[in-house]
């Protein structure tokens, strides 16, 4: 049926064509011009009609294109296009779907910068291929068949695979918008260069959420391993093997399986590469929640595991720089791994990662974020890496350029074979720890949460390239006992003190070094101290650094030559290739008494060690070796009554807390702790900073650890010293009244001024 020509506007708009009962597309295009001479022309498809193009008896044309600036309506019947048939929409033409109108068929619609509208429902069935260049600024899976939940387990689901991955391809370099609800996916969904994947970002509890995508794929048809290259020539079978790893944990296999993502983005389906090489930065995931259902066996009521496996899914491998922005991803083994191939400007913004799964017993640690191999200006800030268990954090390999910057990475970070990296403003618990493997970089004010192994580790790498780090402002936290207890009443209206569930081991409670350097690399520090900390974040009870040698992955040395001095040496020093100090502090003048300890009972510390009666006696020493300091003291233990030498203290109940005075200074301070019963001592080495408060949960003080002695005689000091300077290794001491040394530990190059007698003692 055709209609005279309308004006819309002042504007001819050419023929009106009202489809109101079958009609085959090339009928129609027979009757449209073929050039629209600045004319557009309207198709409406009403009473149930179908527009047709497929394959007829003796007809051999296979692809049709309906004229430019073609306004088709489809509303009420359907656009039909069959199977290996092609129907391109001119350009400059709009489709408009109603709520009564649908495009079907197995065949392709391609559009040419054609404009759809729609409603949010299912508009493409029947396998339907849409391909070409579409004008919309958003696309919508709904259009080709997902569903949106409002729970993540919902009875017989209908899947949203295929939906997103139709969806994709129309954008091409458009936006694919998934509206809130809940998705389940059924298969790995491959995307291509350029696409925006958005959702609606929001909670997660009650009925209060935003986009979330529930994998749920078939354990069982996942293949976990990995297929090996074989010679051209070479005609056996082929061979699967698992992948490779170091005794760090890290992949040394050149491939991974590509099964065991669920997004693959731009990835060559034979190899773990990307498909369009050298891909401009243009694909983009963001405000999304992606949580991996995906079992071995599962109950389809309680959805929970049956039994235990070794194996997680990980969640996208990225074949091009893609952005990743407001993306939370639950209990998958791996968030983001972008391919081992040059890939610049990679992005990684206000992401989540948590992975704990119920029923998990795997070992294989994966690092959640995974940055590739090659690829310069790099960005990963303000995202959070969380649990730390089944799951490594953040590798970073083979970077020029790379910002890694106000994170909470509650889990091992690998920077290998950098350079100009900066790692800031990132706070890091658990008692992780960062590797930088040959490489140059950064570490400003990061606050990191120290354990019983060192949390930084600067090494080379086989081949001696060294790592040059630069650490300054750091913060140390030693988290003490009393963080893992609470204060309550008991029957009597007191307070008592009731530990944790969760408390760790008495290991946690004790730390031998926050550094490790090997003897090939470099290390210059400003301002890293060791913060003790009880509960919250409050308190600047601070102390030096502990660093030990590195002579190889996991095996450390107590650096003393640093250690020693640590109370100075922490606020600025260098160190360079063969564990060379560089560094210089003096004490100008000494007092002969630094301090006046008092300690007490306090709760803000739980006591860990044996039961029983202790006293104390504390030292001031500038140089331990050469046994430069002040007389030792005895610590009274005050109590309502007076003060005593001694205190009794039982396991789980309030640790001990030593009070140094308002000015004690910057030393070295030897803590000697005795038994009453059995006559047993410890010492501790403490670094004061200018510390007041000590806190002795029975392992450690401050997180020092406790040493086992087998006696004690404080070390015989110089009573006149007047001054002492240090200067990379090297001492000048002055002092009257005694001859000069007395210790063992004096070095080449010391030398002793005895300026009352006309003395200097020069060693050679």
């Amino acid at each position: 049926m055709e209609k005279e020509n309308v004006n819309k506007r002042g504007n001819e708009i050419g023929k009106t064509i009202i489809i109101d009962s079958d009609k085959k597309v090339l009928e129609l295009i027979s009757e449209l011009p073929t050039t629209s001479e600045g004319k557009s022309h309207v198709v409406k498809i009403i009473n149930g009609a179908k527009l047709h193009f497929k394959k007829e008896k003796g007809e051999e044309k296979t692809e049709a294109i309906l004229p430019s600036r073609l306004h088709l309506i489809i509303e009420n019947g359907a656009l039909e296009i069959g199977c290996g048939m092609t129907l391109t929409i001119g350009e400059g033409s709009e489709i408009t779907v109603s709520s009564t109108g649908w495009i079907e068929g197995d065949g392709t619609l391609n559009g040419k910068f054609t404009h759809i509208n729609a409603p949010m429902k299912q508009v493409f069935y029947n396998g339907l291929d849409v391909g070409g260049n579409w004008s919309n600024g958003r696309i919508y899976p709904q259009w080709f068949g997902a569903v949106a939940y409002d729970c993540e387990a919902p009875s017989n689901p209908e899947y949203s695979s295929d939906a997103i991955m139709k969806s994709a391809k129309m954008a091409g370099t458009g936006e694919v918008f998934i509206s809130r609800g809940f998705y389940i996916l059924d298969k790995p969904i491959d995307l291509d260069c350029g696409v925006t994947i958005s959702g609606e970002p929001g909670l997660y509890r009650n009925d209060k959420f935003g986009t979330i995508l529930i994998a749920e794929l078939n354990y069982s048809q996942i293949d976990w391993k990995i297929t090996m290259k074989k010679p051209e020539d070479d005609s056996s079978e082929e061979v699967k093997k698992e992948p490779e790893y170091d005794k760090n944990g890290d992949c040394v296999s050149a491939e991974q399986p590509l099964s065991n993502y669920l997004f693959r983005i731009n990835i060559d389906p034979n190899n773990m590469a990307w498909k369009m090489g050298y891909p401009p930065m243009c694909t983009s995931i963001r405000n999304l929640r992606i949580k991996n259902k995906t079992y071995p066996d599962r109950d389809n009521d309680t959805k929970l595991y049956i039994d235990p496996f070794d194996k997680l899914l990980s969640c996208v491998l990225a074949g091009d720089s893609t952005a990743f922005d407001n993306v939370i991803f639950d209990d998958f083994g791996q968030a983001v791994r972008y391919v081992d191939q040059y890939l610049d400007n990679k992005r990684v913004t206000n992401c989540t990662f948590y992975c704990n799964p119920p029923g998990y017993t795997g070992t294989l640690k994966l690092y959640a974020f995974d940055l590739g191999f090659l690829g310069d200006g790099v960005l990963f800030e303000h995202n959070a890496i969380h649990d730390g268990i089944y799951n490594k954090g953040l590798r970073l390999s083979n970077s020029g350029g790379a910002s890694v910057n106000a994170n909470i990475i509650n889990a091992d970070v690998l920077i290998h074979n950098c350079l100009g990296v900066d790692f800031s403003e990132n706070h890091i618990e658990e008692r992780h720890t960062i590797r930088i493997n040959s490489s140059q970089a950064s570490l400003r004010n990061n606050f990191i949460w120290i354990g019983n192994s060192p949390s930084v580790m600067v090494y080379a790498d086989d081949y001696q390239n060294k790592s040059i780090v630069t650490m300054s402002g750091n913060v140390f936290r030693f988290i003490d006992t009393v963080f893992y207890t609470r204060i309550e009443k008991d029957e009597n209206n007191k307070d008592v003190i009731v530990v944790e569930d969760d408390m760790p081991s008495n290991e946690a409670f004790e730390c031998a070094a926050e550094v490790a350097v090997d003897e090939f690399s470099a290390l210059d520090i400003s301002n890293c101290f060791r913060y003790w900390g009880g509960r919250g974040l409050g308190g600047t009870q601070v102390s030096g650094i502990h660093i030990s040698k590195m002579e190889g992955v996991d095996a450390f040395m107590p650096f003393d030559e640093f250690n020693n001095f640590s109370y100075s040496l922490s606020q600025r020093s260098t160190i360079s290739g063969g564990f060379e100090i560089d560094g210089r502090f003096s004490v100008d003048s000494v007092p002969a008494s630094q301090i006046s300890p008092i300690a007490m009972l306090n709760e803000n510390v739980l006591w860990r060690g044996g039961n029983g009666e202790y006293s104390y006696t504390a030292q001031v020493l500038f140089d331990a070796p050469r046994e430069i300091g002040l007389d030792a003291v005895d610590i009274s233990f005050w109590e309502a009554s007076g003060s005593k030498g001694n205190v009794n203290v039982e396991v789980n109940q309030k640790g001990v807390l030593i009070n140094l005075g308002k000015s004690s200074g910057r030393y070295l301070l030897r803590l000697v702790r005795m038994r009453s019963d059995d006559l047993t001592f410890k010492y501790v080495d403490i670094p004061i900073c200018d510390t007041t408060y000590l806190y002795d949960n029975g392992l450690s003080v401050n997180g020092f650890k406790w040493t086992d002695c087998d006696d004690w005689n404080a070390v015989v000091v110089n009573p006149t010293l007047e001054g002492f300077e240090y200067n990379s290794g090297k001492v000048r001491v002055f002092a009257s009244g005694r001859l000069w040394p007395i210790g063992d530990g004096w070095k080449k190059g010391d030398v002793v001024y005895l300026p009352d007698i006309n003395t200097v003692k020069a060693y050679k």
